[in-house]
Order: C-alpha cells, then sequence, then structure tokens
C-alpha cells in the first residue's frame, strides 16, 4: 500500500485506484516535475471529452520530463493524458490545468472558486472592472482562446474582468459578442470555455448592457 514515506513518483503510479485518495493526489501533483515520459504518439488526439490531448507514458528511463510535454502543449492549445494506454489513465490533464501549472506552479491558483454561468449585476454594486492583465490571462493564452472563438465562426469575441474586493475576479464573456444564444445553451458554453482555463477560475457569460466597456479578447491590452 501506498505511504507518504520516501515515496518513488513511478511507485506511486503503480498504487491501485482504491489507494488513491486527496493524498495521493496531492503528493502526485506536488512531483510531477519528477516525471519522465515517452511521447506515444507525435500528433495529439481527442479524448473521450472531444478535446485534443497528447498522450504521455511515464518512464523512468524516458527521453523527456512532463513539464517539457506541459510547454510544448501550452502555446498549442493542447491537453495532456498521462498513462492512456491503461484501463484508466493516471490524469487527465486539460488545457487549463497545464498552463496553470506552467504560470502558477498550481492546478489551483490562489482564486476564489466559482461555477461557470450567467451572472446578475445589481445596479447598485460598486464593480472594479477592466481587461485581463498579463499575470491573470497571459496573451499565450488569449491567442489560443482567440483561436477558439474563431474556429467556433466568433470573430470579434470581447471580455471583462471584474471584481466587487479586488481580490476575487470573474471573467465576463460578451452574450453580445456570441450572438446572444438562448439560456440553455450558456452551461455548455460555460463548460468548454473552462477546459481552457484553471480550475478555479469563475466564468460568466453575461450582456454587456450596464456594463463598463468590455475588451476585444485578441487585443486585450496588458495591465502590470
Amino acid at each position: 500500500m501506498y505511504t507518504r514515506d520516501s515515496m518513488d513518483i513511478f511507485k506511486h503510479l503503480l498504487s491501485p485506484e482504491s489507494d488513491r485518495d486527496d493524498a495521493w493526489e496531492s503528493d502526485f501533483l506536488g512531483a510531477l516535475k519528477d516525471i519522465r515520459v515517452n511521447i506515444l504518439q507525435q500528433e495529439p488526439a481527442l479524448g473521450p471529452d472531444n478535446w485534443p490531448y497528447l498522450f504521455v507514458q511515464s518512464d523512468e528511463q524516458g527521453q523527456d520530463f512532463l513539464l517539457n510535454a506541459f510547454d510544448w502543449c501550452m502555446s498549442r492549445g493542447i491537453g495532456v493524458a498521462l498513462n492512456p494506454q491503461k484501463q484508466m489513465p493516471d490524469y487527465i490533464f486539460t488545457y487549463g490545468m497545464v498552463w496553470s501549472y506552467i504560470k502558477f506552479g498550481s492546478l489551483n491558483p490562489p482564486l476564489k472558486l466559482n461555477t461557470p454561468g450567467q451572472a446578475v449585476i445589481q445596479t447598485n454594486d460598486q464593480l472594479i472592472a477592466g481587461p485581463p492583465t498579463e499575470e491573470y490571462l497571459p496573451e499565450q493564452i488569449r491567442t489560443v482562446l482567440n483561436e477558439f472563438w474563431v474556429q467556433q465562426e466568433v470573430a470579434n469575441m470581447k471580455v471583462l474582468v471584474i471584481s466587487k474586493d479586488n481580490e476575487h475576479f470573474d471573467l465576463c464573456f460578451s452574450l453580445e459578442s456570441l450572438g446572444n444564444p438562448p439560456k440553455e445553451e450558456h452551461q455548455n458554453i460555460g463548460e468548454a470555455l473552462s477546459w481552457f482555463l484553471p480550475n478555479n477560475y469563475s466564468i460568466l457569460l453575461i450582456s454587456e448592457k450596464g456594463l463598463p466597456p468590455f475588451h476585444q479578447l485578441n487585443f486585450a491590452k496588458v495591465n502590470n
């Protein structure tokens, strides 16, 4: 059975599913930099969720490190599947997880967790609002997101970051840019966007009406 003492990451990955609790995951994520891998196929493949992943296999004598695979995927809008040759892969990293780890060293940056959805902003709320900063949404990530929207035939996506306390932030996507889709489509759109972003980023689909000016995603200005 797995113990936390003298952990070897490759033995760690042999732990049965029944032993993979929160402690197992915490130690696994803490050892990502030590995982060597081989690339199973050069071209990314679609996972069961229909998103693209680079398939890699852990190997103590592997030709590369997992984090180098993360670097490669970060500029291409691709996730990483670790050991997909198993009946159940050891771990699936969405694109948002990949760039979050590279940027923040964590899959969960210190931001408030909210559920993707539609916001209701009261007219008397005091909001802090502006374009995404480079720290919050790097230009490289905005480029990947913009390419996704262009593929969806959304040529001019506009975004706004809002906060009530300057600590917790909501990344807002303009409903007008989306052509005002019906409410029953909002959840699916939000779930698609969540694949591109860290686990605890708050995503909102919201009308521009009554809010400060939105900013084009592909030309968002960086505030330092």
